[in-house]
């Protein structure tokens, strides 16, 4: 079920250890295991701006992301994901909340670190080893 599927994702990426003693990150993922499909649909974290200026070109686009966002949940507040949201849309949001939990978008020693790593270069060593 997508349940299951999503669930595991989250348990995958915490089996990975990718990040073991940051009890924040580990806590948010946990939370949003939980979330799965059962709650409300919430607007992703807001991408951060203030690291740019009025003048730098991404800005502009990163606010476009951020309405957009609030505007597509808000259009969606029905009941949980699976009444919210077809198929795709439902592996979009929670990619999305998934990278949130890890602080992907957000300053500091997670931004931009994959939460996949650990799980593609497995997958690539296995790769390399077989005829």
């Amino acid at each position: 079920t997508l349940h299951n599927r999503l669930t595991a994702v989250v348990d995958r990426v915490l089996k990975d250890g990718a990040f073991a003693g940051e009890e924040d990150v580990v806590k948010s993922l946990r939370t949003l295991a939980g979330e799965i499909p059962h709650s409300q649909l919430k607007v992703p974290e807001p991408l951060e701006t203030s690291s740019f200026d009025d003048s730098h070109a991404c800005l502009s686009i990163i606010r476009l992301v951020n309405d957009e966002w609030a505007r597509w949940v808000g259009d969606r507040q029905t009941g949980d994901w699976r009444l919210a949201l077809p198929l795709i849309s439902t592996e979009i949001y929670f990619y999305r909340r998934l990278l949130d939990a890890t602080g992907y978008f957000r300053p500091g020693p997670n931004r931009f670190r994959d939460p996949y790593a650990g799980q593609k270069h497995a997958a690539l060593d296995e790769a390399m080893r077989s005829p």
